[in-house]
């Protein structure tokens, strides 16, 4: 197999032979720095599988270049789906299994994040930490969510371990669609956990935190210029608390008025 890599005025060819029946391409771009290591600048994973290069023996493409995934994450988790109309949504963790060990050797100080995109609320079990890499949650979290929703939204579990004073380090992501959550038996079951950070569901997630940072601003604009005005009205006396909601953005925008006069 041949790949071709093109620059401005130059292009690499590289020879491998090997069986891509199942088999993934890692492309890693860095900055070659002479003195010190070379930067990382990111990296394309390339599914060989989609290709039938019998029919179409050369192909030509772009691809956006994405963090460094970790192949080094290992384990399941184990999590159980629950929903009550009209809008219930229980999700609970039950605990992990073989989960990868610190560079030192220690075992990680688990837990784990759940939140469902565009809902805005995100939950985090108590850190939990297993000498066999296999440690027990057992806690249950609820998410507002309209039956209606089911068939677009989806659920994304974040393990982590708990590094301290230091940053933490990702043990690895599950994500589930909801559109097929049986309504009346739920979902029980052990999901393998991956490096995640660069699927298309994840960067869509960042994207929706930045509209609803965007609505929340908008929202305090409009009560600075006091519009619309019969929100604002002047001639009101007391107090009162207003908030707006919009549920595509996934976000909530509060303020208090007192006598007709916006307060942050």
């Amino acid at each position: 197999m041949f790949l071709q890599v093109f620059d401005y005025d130059s292009v690499l060819m590289f020879l491998q032979v090997f069986n891509y029946d199942s088999a993934l391409m890692f492309l890693q771009v860095f900055d070659y720095d002479s003195v010190t290591k070379d930067d990382f600048l990111g990296e394309v994973v390339i599914e060989l599988t989609q290709f039938d290069f019998v029919k179409e023996p050369v192909l030509t493409a772009w691809y956006t270049l994405h963090m460094e995934t970790d192949l080094s994450i290992t384990g399941d988790l184990e999590v159980s789906l629950k929903f009550l109309p009209p809008q219930s949504l229980f999700l609970t963790v039950h605990g992990a299994n073989g989960l990868s060990r610190r560079r030192d050797g220690h075992v990680a100080q688990a837990f784990v994040k759940v939140s469902v995109p565009g809902l805005g609320a995100v939950f985090k079990t108590e850190i939990a930490a297993d000498e066999s890499g296999n440690p027990e949650w057992q806690e249950t979290f609820e998410f507002e969510l309209p039956q209606e929703e089911l068939s677009f939204r989806y659920t994304v579990l974040h393990v982590v371990d708990d590094q301290g004073h230091q940053e933490n380090n990702t043990l690895g992501q599950v994500i589930i669609d909801l559109d097929t959550l049986n309504l009346d038996t739920g979902f029980h079951g052990t999901l393998k956990l991956a490096d995640l950070r660069n699927s298309e569901r994840l960067r869509n997630k960042n994207l929706q935190h930045t509209v609803a940072q965007e609505f929340r601003e908008s929202f305090r604009a409009h009560a600075s210029a006091r519009h619309p005005s019969f929100l604002f009205d002047q001639c009101a006396n007391g107090k009162r608390n207003v908030t707006v909601t919009c549920r595509k953005a996934g976000a909530q925008g509060k303020v208090i008025i007192v006598d007709g006069v916006p307060v942050f």
